[in-house]
């Protein structure tokens, strides 16, 4: 019997940092990486655990890059690489490759969260290609990223599982950091195709000395609309609720993000904490 689930999920990316160590000589991804996992060993065999066991952890890495202009992400956070750090992955990428962006999800502005290396606010992924549909089409969804939904439509228009016909076009209009302080500006016009058109622009600050991160959602728009901001919490401490928790109890729970929020917890949609914005 092989376990290939006994470190948990994020085993994953060790998993190919493992494989890169070995087949690049890399010391660093081989730190990164820590083990040699058993599903490295059926893909590349036992002589590879021995150069992976011989290469010597390279710990003096270069500072993680900041600011990917072309691909549209965006780091922010400090003391990277340290049981201290706060790491912040922010989307202002296109939707997806060429015309379809058949791959993409409706996830303008979106963004993870992790602290000290665990995760916090996540991003859901994927499911399945080709089964239950609906579960499909909710996590390509705008309501299946840590964005905001306007009246109830995604940001882009899917004409398909693997075609979106109106693509959100997300832009950076501000990115800066400093000792003290990281600052990132997006906004997307997703929803300038309604009769009264809706631009979303999303503020991010975070104040490093009080580790403190703020996200400002602003809407340009004549009319009213319903907008929703969804965040979606880590699953291993949804997974320990065993009753629909309080308002008070969910803004302790969310303390380390500056906001007032009603949430509910989704029962159909489990691994997931839906937080719903006044």
């Amino acid at each position: 019997v092989v376990d290939f689930t006994a470190h948990g999920i994020e085993d994953v990316y060790a998993s190919l940092l493992a494989k890169g160590a070995v087949l690049f000589s890399r010391g660093d991804f081989r730190h990164k990486a820590r083990e040699f996992t058993e599903q490295c060993r059926w893909l590349l065999g036992d002589e590879a655990a021995q150069r992976f066991a011989a290469l010597q952890p390279q710990t003096n890495t270069l500072p993680p890059k900041r600011a990917f202009e072309q691909g549209g992400w965006y780091v922010l956070g400090n003391a990277f690489e340290t049981p201290d750090e706060v790491r912040m992955v922010v989307d202002v990428a296109p939707l997806g490759y060429l015309g379809i962006a058949a791959h993409g999800h409706a996830d303008a502005l979106a963004f993870t969260l992790s602290v000290g290396g665990e995760p916090v606010l996540i991003d859901t992924g994927t499911y399945g290609y080709y089964i239950e549909k609906r579960w499909r089409d909710y996590f390509r969804s705008t309501a299946g990223h840590n964005t905001v939904r306007v009246d109830g439509e995604d940001q882009s228009v899917s004409g398909g599982p693997f075609l979106w016909t109106r693509h959100a076009q997300a832009r950076k209009e501000q990115y800066s950091s400093d000792a003290t302080q990281d600052r990132l500006v997006g906004s997307h016009d997703g929803y300038t195709r309604y009769a009264d058109p809706v631009t979303h622009r999303r503020r991010i600050d975070y104040d490093k000395a009080r580790r403190c991160i703020s996200v400002e959602d602003s809407m340009e728009c004549k009319g009213s609309h319903l907008v929703e901001q969804f965040l979606h919490k880590a699953a291993e401490e949804v997974k320990r609720l065993k009753t629909q928790p309080t308002d008070e109890e969910m803004l302790t729970k969310n303390g380390e993000i500056e906001g007032e929020y009603v949430g509910d917890v989704n029962t159909d949609r489990p691994g997931v904490w839906h937080l719903k914005g006044k």
